[in-house]
């Protein structure tokens, strides 16, 4: 298990590690139902604008990501552990946590992800909250895609529109746990190999007693 890299960026801090998920490789119920769930879902998946190739992404049904994950939780389980993670490195702590969405995305050989942000329908941030992203990727080959974080409040077309200074690459592999603002734009590189890339997803907001804002100096 590699620690935890805390980073900062525009939009904020961000955080990424890689856990082992050996044990969840092991599962074969767990593992022939995320097939199973995902092949299906596909035959009618609604269209998603976010990739480029072919792609499912279960984005549209929030109760489809607890069916898959089952009474095992594997994918929860690693959810709150890396959350906890996270706050252990920016040394705070929420009162509560609410998962707002979450979903499952499986990328296969020659997609993109265009560049994005996750929308949040709550406009207004409270001085106690703050709302993040945490991207945990299951399967894939190492190495052969990279998640990149784009500074700049523009969302452009493509990663090549963004100058290098710009660009903070991570590259993809089993187990790679990343938590960062959900204002933080991001994108995924053309994905270079035959095994499919799979990912569970969380947009969270996180509660704090007190403000979380700095003041102004």
């Amino acid at each position: 298990v590699k620690e935890g890299r805390r980073c900062f960026s525009m939009a904020g801090e961000m955080m990424y590690s890689v856990d082992d998920v050996s044990d969840i490789k092991k599962d074969s119920i767990f593992n022939k139902r995320l097939d199973l769930f995902l092949k299906d879902f596909e035959k009618d998946m609604p269209y998603c604008d976010e990739s480029i190739g072919r792609s499912i992404t279960t984005c549209s049904d929030n109760d489809l990501f607890f069916k898959i994950d089952g009474p095992e939780r594997h994918a929860m389980r690693w959810f709150y552990q890396t959350i906890q993670k996270y706050y252990s490195q920016v040394e705070r702590s929420p009162s509560e946590i609410y998962i707002k969405r979450n979903w499952i995305n499986r990328c296969f050989e020659g997609t993109t992800v265009k560049p994005h942000f996750h929308y949040d329908p709550d406009l207004e941030v409270a001085d106690n909250e703050e709302h993040l992203v945490v991207i945990l990727y299951y399967e894939c080959e190492p190495n052969a895609s990279e998640i990149v974080f784009l500074s700049g409040e523009v969302i452009k077309d493509s990663i090549d529109e963004y100058h290098r200074s710009q660009r903070h690459a991570v590259s993809i592999e089993p187990g790679l746990a990343i938590v960062h603002p959900n204002s933080l734009i991001h994108s995924v590189s053309e994905l270079k190999s035959e095994q499919y890339r799979t990912c569970f997803v969380f947009d969270i907001k996180c509660v704090f007693e007190e403000s979380i804002v700095k003041d102004s100096e």
